[in-house]
Order: C-alpha cells, then structure tokens, then sequence
C-alpha cells in the first residue's frame, strides 16, 4: 500500500493486518504543517504578572500570587487553601483552554479541507517540510525560556527582560540559520520535488524573528494559569492566518505561496497582541544570575529539545528521502486531522496541567502523584474518545470532504490515532518530570521515543515499503512505554493501575472502531460527489466576481 498514488484504496487493510496506528509526541504542540505557524511546534505558554514587589511577596510566602485585573483570580480563595485555590485556576483555564484552542482547531481543520481543494499534495508536502526544519531549528536552540519562567520562583522584571532578550537574539538567529539552510537543502532535495526550499525557507522563517518578541507576559499567564486571554489572542492570530491563506489561494494564486502567506501572518498578530497583556513591558535587559538560572534550568532541556526533533519530525524527514514531497504532502495533511485531539491535549497539559502541577511541587511535593493522576484522568479520557472517533471516521472523513488526490490519507490518520492511545499515555508523564525539574528524565523519555521510531518505521519500510513505515510508527509508542513506566517509577508518579486498563480496553475499542469504519465508507463515497459539486461551485463563484 502506497501514500503516493491518487487512487482509492481498501480503508484500514494494513491495520486489519496488524492492529496498529499512530504516534505520540513529548512536545507540546508539534506543529501544524501548512495550517502552523513556525513557532507553534515550542508553545509553552502565558501571560501577566502582579507588580514586581506583589510577586516578590507572595513568592516569598509559598504562594502564587494572582495579577491585579486578571480574569482569573479569585479573591475567595483563602491562602490557606492552595489545592481549592489551584484547582478551581485550573479548572477555568482548562475550559478556557477547550473553548480557544478547540475553536482554532476547528478553524485549521476548514482551512485544510478548502485549502485541498485548489493545492496540491506537492504543496502541502513542500510546507511540511519547511516546517520541520522550522521546528528543527528552535527545538536545536531551545533553552526552555517558557518552562523556566513557569517554573522558576523569580519574576522580578530583570529575570523576565534578560529572558525576553535571549528569546529576541534566538529569533533573528534561527531566521538567519533558515536562510543559510534554504539552498543547501533545495539542491539535497532536488530530485524529490525540494527545489522552491531555496525561496520558501527563508520568507517563512521571517516568522521565527518575529516571534522572538513574544512578550514574557504570555508565559507568566501560563504560570497563573491565566489562560482566557491567551485562548482569545490565539483565537484572533488562527483566524486572521486562515483569511490569509484563503484568500491568497482563492484571489492571488493557489500554490505553495498561500500555505506560506499565513505563517508571518499568526505570528505577527500572536505577537503583537501578546503585549497588551498586563505586566512587566519587555525591554533588552541582562542580568548575569538570571543568565545562569536559565541556563542552569534549560541545560537538559536543550538535549531533550534536539532530541525532540527528531523524534517528533524524522518521519517526515525520512519519508522525503524515501519517496519524496507528493508522499509527504499525504502525509502531512493526514497528520493535521490526526493531531486534532492530540493537539488539545498537548494544550492542555501545557497550559494548565504543567503550571498546576509546578505549583502542587513547589507548596506540597507529597501530593504530586495525585495530582498527577487527576490531570492524566482529565485529559486522557476525552481525548481517547477523540481518537476512538478518528480511527471510525478517518477514511469516510477524506472521501467526503476532500479531492481523490488525497483520499490515501484516511488510513494514515487510522494508524497515527491508534498509536496515539500510547502515545498519549507516555506523554502525560512528562508534565510531572518537567514540574518536579527532572528534566534529564524528560529528555531520556524522548530519546527512547526517536531511537523506536526511526527503527520501527525504517524496517517496516524496508520490509513493506510506505504501508510498512507506517505500520512501524503506529506501534513505536506502544514500544515506549516500558520505558515511561521506568522513568515515572524513578520519580515517585507510575499509575499502573491507571495506565494498563486504559491501554487494553482502547486498543479493543479502536479494534471495534476499524470494523465499523469499513462499514461507513460506502455511504461517505456517495457523499463525495455532492461535495464536490459544491466546492466547483464556490470556485466558479469566485472567479465569477474576480471577472
């Protein structure tokens, strides 16, 4: 079974032989292709500090302090009450969180499905690439500035200025490192369709300057779990990217270019709308301790991060060299309607689950396993009934909503969901590693998961070609798992109790879910051509008024 050929196949049949599916990954959002913005594969997250001496204050006490103005303190939440105080934070920031970045999601997705109709898989796979080198280069720079201000007791404003300074330096740096890599890699990838790299790489890396002026706001509302008005920032940058990319399709020119136009787009108006959050104004600042505080909090976040890499994007690297960009296309258009859920939970477990659980290890350490095990609860069993959704309605999905071209993407998002079930799992584990400052362990953990996928899915396609590597990648979490299970062993937080059930019953369940999807395809066939009859004429709509 091929990616390549724009020709229907049996859905599911390479799952039905194995029983397999998709991928988890330790980073927080890792990224959206076409439909991401550069910067968004690194997020971790938030917005507006107290003044500094507030801080200082109620640092000093053993307490989070709550900003003055922000939507999500509450002045009846008694001091002597933290797990009332967080729980209730995160409660709001988790629904907030749902709201906003489900929203956008749900935007990405109609962006993806109009945006098929007119691109073609060459374009899409040209921008996946260019976003995996993207994401490359901040993950091989990434000192955790995000983490650190989460975690770190200090928010006086050198700290949070000598941070935002290193984070503006890293930007100019990785669009300077994107322009030089453009070349190389168009003449390395030239025979597999990579030749535009040279002029893409570099216009859509503007994005990476532009992001370095985040403001530190945005992280300290992280901290406090501040969490609605990063949803609505976001919301507004998801939505003036997705106009950009619409209507350069639709009224400029329906290439790679329309894909590209959206990404400086999110990341400007992320930016910029990140400063009217309250708190410290960023100015260039260098403070000495804070260098080494955050040096000394990122060292092994750094190897983790590159690492990271790897193991998140060497799928996409390795499919390139094997087939070649029309190949990546499928599958990076697969992976966004996978990763939908994933996402979420990605989000979520950035926003809300790894400040509180930062918080629960800094005022009561003893109470970190459960804790833990609440936020795995929330977050993993909705999105396991996502998945379950995705395995069922990943084929009918593509055959209704997008052109034949890209109907082999339906069994993809099968396989990525169903290994997703372990993936998700694995990765609930880092936000205790990242909260209890164990960051060789979170950086081991992802080591274990690029070392599986690169075995797993280079022997499957040796052994089966472009149906093996999948099949590979849809069973490397699975693999990983012993290994989460050691490492949370070590620190104190392994669920067994949790975990195993949870494993058994959703890889029958999405057992279930693959026969039914056999069941549906009929009918999403018939659906097809309605659709298709009303994308033409939304097109002949639009060069009607363009005449």
């Amino acid at each position: 079974m091929s990616l390549s050929p724009a020709r229907e196949l049996p859905v599911g049949a390479a799952l039905q032989a194995s029983a397999s599916g998709a991928r988890g990954e330790e980073h927080a959002d890792p990224g959206d292709s076409a439909l991401l913005s550069a910067d968004q594969g690194v997020d971790h997250g938030a917005d507006h500090p107290a003044s500094e001496d507030a801080v200082a204050d109620a640092v000093n006490a053993g307490q989070t302090p709550h900003p003055p103005g922000s939507d999500d303190a509450d002045p009846g939440d008694g001091p002597d009450d933290p797990s009332s105080r967080i729980k209730q934070r995160a409660v709001r920031g988790g629904a907030w969180t749902v709201v906003g970045f489900g929203s956008s999601q749900g935007l990405r997705f109609v962006n993806n499905v109009v945006l098929a109709q007119v691109i073609a898989r060459d374009d899409f796979g040209l921008m996946g690439l260019v976003t995996v080198v993207l994401i490359g280069l901040q993950l091989f720079s990434d000192i955790g500035i995000g983490p650190a201000i989460i975690q770190n007791k200090r928010q006086d404003a050198r700290f949070l200025n000598t941070a935002w300074t290193i984070q503006v330096f890293r930007g100019f740096a990785l669009w300077g490192a994107a322009a030089l890599l453009a070349w190389p890699l168009s003449v390395l990838w030239a025979d597999k369709g990579g030749g535009p790299l040279a002029t893409l790489l570099p216009v859509v890396a503007v994005s990476a300057a532009i992001s370095g002026f985040l403001s530190t706001n945005w992280f300290t509302a992280n901290r406090q779990l501040a969490v609605k008005r990063m949803m609505l920032i976001e919301l507004s940058a998801v939505a003036t990217q997705t106009a950009v990319m619409i209507g350069y399709a639709y009224l400029v020119e329906a290439s790679y270019w329309a894909l590209a136009a959206g990404v400086p787009a999110y990341a400007l108006v992320r930016v910029t709308l990140s400063h009217t959050l309250p708190g410290v104004r960023n100015k260039l600042d260098w403070d000495r301790t804070a260098v080494r505080e955050l040096v000394r909090f990122g060292k092994w976040l750094f190897i983790s991060t590159v690492i990271t890499f790897f193991a998140m994007r060497s799928d996409a690297l390795l499919l390139q060299s094997f087939a070649g960009v029309a190949t990546v296309g499928v599958f990076w258009v697969a992976l966004q309607v996978a990763d939908l859920g994933p996402a979420l939970a990605s989000k979520l477990g950035a926003l809300v689950g790894f400040p509180a659980l930062s918080e629960v290890y800094r005022t009561r350490p003893a109470d970190l396993s459960k804790e833990l095990l609440r936020v795995r609860k929330a977050l993993l069993l909705p999105i396991y009934a996502v998945l379950m959704g995705m395995i069922l309605l990943g084929p009918a999905l593509f055959y209704v909503l997008y052109p034949a071209s890209f109907w082999n993407c339906g069994w993809v998002v099968q396989a990525l969901a169903f290994n997703s079930l372990a993936g998700q799992v694995n990765t609930t584990y880092g936000h205790a590693y990242m909260a209890s400052g164990h960051t060789f362990r979170n950086m081991s953990t992802v080591a274990a998961q690029w070392v599986l996928v690169v075995t797993f899915s280079t022997t499957g396609f040796f052994i089966a070609g472009e149906t093996g590597f999948l099949l590979g990648l849809a069973t490397a979490q699975f693999g990983k798992y012993p290994v989460d299970a050691y490492l949370a062993s070590k620190t104190g937080v392994w669920q067994p109790r949790f975990d195993l059930p949870l494993l058994c019953v959703g890889v029958a369940v999405a057992l279930l879910m693959l026969g039914g999807s056999l069941l549906i395809t009929p009918y999403a066939l018939e659906l097809n051509e309605v659709i298709r009859i009303g994308f033409e004429t939304l097109k002949d709509t639009i060069k009607g008024a363009q005449g």
